[in-house]
């Protein structure tokens, strides 16, 4: 995952697990010499020149940023020094040290990657988990997986972190089809940040979904987004084949910042549900506007 993955007119099915994940590495501080130099305790394919995040897994929030001046290993550790100092790094073992600073090689987390004109179909979980910054996925076509068609995801958690953002990412004219609720808790689109909330330095900054059309025959949500700012959706279709379930919500975003929903189309059975469930948002309802649903459906609710 150093560079950007380019995959394009590919046709791929029948995988075992994701057809893509995209990934970095990170390790946790066990050591520091000075504020420019510390061990960690995991290879994180690190390159002289690599930009790195000093992060805290509880917060959230980034320590500091630096670039890699030199490395080396020894035991399995690895030194790094950094061409900045970087203060309040918390060192595993220190006294009251219980969650450590860990260090994350945003230089390789496939940023820039593209995902474009490929075909995807009868595969047991996602097509793409997306961890990397400045990607696009566009003119795909997904039908049948068991999973998303792209889960967009900055998984930090307590232990470790396989991706800090995949901010700035583009997700345009894709056909997605099938996924037919039989893995609980996936959706077409889904986009998240683990444990995160909108003061996190960890959060989706910057998504944008245009002229996709999602079919979903099944009981899920098809279209769902958490803790993301600068959220634009353009010309969007949501096709239900089912009518929907109790629970169901088509579209749900929540704790996020939603700076334009312009053009969204629900095609399906006439119903009394809410197209749009917006919670614990930052949201102007004038920058919400030409949706189109069936009679007796409500456009959305805010809470």
């Amino acid at each position: 995952c150093r560079g950007g993955l380019i995959l394009e007119d590919s046709y791929m099915s029948a995988n075992l697990d994701d057809h893509i994940n995209t990934k970095g590495e990170d390790g946790e501080v066990v050591k520091k010499i000075n504020d420019r130099t510390f061990v960690v305790d995991w290879y994180m394919n690190e390159k002289v020149g690599d930009e790195f995040l000093f992060y805290n897994t509880v917060t959230k929030q980034i320590v500091g940023k630096a670039f890699l001046k030199s490395s080396s290993s020894s035991n399995g550790l690895i030194t790094l020094e950094m061409d900045r100092d970087i203060e309040n790094v918390l060192v595993k073992g220190d006294p009251g040290v219980s969650q450590p600073t860990r260090v994350y090689n945003i230089s390789a987390s496939a940023r820039g990657s593209v995902v474009r004109n490929n075909t995807f179909v009868n595969s047991r979980r996602h097509v793409w988990i997306n961890r990397s910054p400045n990607s696009i996925f566009e003119n795909n076509t997904v039908k049948d997986v068991g999973g998303a068609a792209i889960a967009a995801m900055n998984e930090v958690t307590a232990n470790a972190c396989e991706g800090f953002t995949p901010s700035s990412m583009t997700i345009r004219n894709n056909y997605i089809e099938g996924l037919d609720g039989n893995t609980t808790g996936y959706y077409p689109i889904e986009i998240f940040s683990f444990q995160s909330n909108l003061q996190s330095q960890s959060i989706i900054d910057g998504v944008v979904l245009e002229n996709n059309v999602i079919n979903v025959p099944n009981k899920n949500h098809a279209i769902l987004i958490k803790d993301t700012k600068n959220v634009y959706m353009f010309n969007n279709k949501i096709i239900y084949a089912k009518p929907m379930q109790q629970n169901t919500m088509p579209v749900a975003i929540v704790n996020s910042e939603i700076k334009e929903i312009d053009g969204l189309t629900f095609e399906g059975d006439k119903n009394e549900k809410t197209f749009i469930t917006i919670a614990g948002c930052k949201v102007d309802e004038e920058n919400i506007k030409n949706l189109s649903m069936p009679e007796g459906m409500r456009k959305y609710t805010i809470e």
